[in-house]
């Protein structure tokens, strides 16, 4: 996997739009923070983790540029530039996005240590989110309209259902615990990451004869498909 997530990123140079991703990171990267200290839960909320993890998605859109290429169209190595690559480059990147909010939510915990079981969940939901997203980023490269018609009301209907009797009541469905530990909450998380990457390869490799869309790519790139 860190051999894989290293050829990918070092593909990174050779991809379009490196510079308006990365201004679209740091501008995502800020509204998570805002979003952080303005949601007022005590803990690192549903918005200020979407715009987080949306950062995540960045990478693998750049890596999927490369697919409109002749020269990488004919290569040995297009297969794992449209499955593993892109997988394990947003796995990665994941991970790091998921550490990132476990230590804004220990540090919370540390303040508010009464609000151990709020945090907890948060970390469960954020983890869901995230799975969400790399099933996502599995499907959308090749059926663009129809997987985003599917996620964007997913994702709305989910952030909206984050009232703390809701995502309690989820929680307590999924897991059958009054009160989820932080370490064992951060545990299962990276659990259902593993099950989203998992799950974003198998999708990659069902759909990875199917035509890139279109639409999917940038104004400029679509001619080429």
């Amino acid at each position: 996997m860190m051999n894989d997530f290293r050829r990918g990123w070092k593909l990174m140079r050779y991809t379009y739009g490196i510079r308006s991703n990365c201004i679209q990171a740091g501008v995502f990267l800020l509204m998570g923070i805002v979003f952080m200290f303005t949601e007022g839960d005590g803990y690192f909320g549903m918005m200020g983790g979407f715009f987080w993890i949306t950062i995540t998605i960045l990478p693998v859109q750049l890596i999927f540029t490369l697919g409109v290429a002749d020269l990488v169209n004919v290569s040995p190595m297009r297969k794992k530039m449209q499955t593993i690559f892109p997988v394990a480059v947003n796995l990665i990147c994941m991970t790091v996005v998921y550490l990132a909010e476990l230590a804004i939510c220990a540090v919370r915990l540390c303040v508010s240590p009464e609000k151990a079981e709020q945090v907890g969940r948060s970390v469960i939901l954020l983890a869901v989110m995230m799975a969400l997203v790399m099933v996502y980023l599995g499907v959308c490269y090749k059926y663009f309209v129809v997987s985003t018609l599917f996620i964007v009301p997913t994702m709305i209907l989910w952030m909206q259902m984050q009232s703390p009797a809701k995502n309690q009541a989820f929680v307590n469905f999924l897991f059958r615990y009054r009160e989820l530990p932080f370490g064992m909450a951060a545990a299962i998380g990276f659990g259902i990451l593993i099950v989203g990457a998992l799950a974003e390869y198998l999708l990659t490799r069902l759909f990875y004869r199917a035509p890139l869309s279109r639409v999917a790519q940038a104004a400029p790139l679509r001619k080429a498909l």
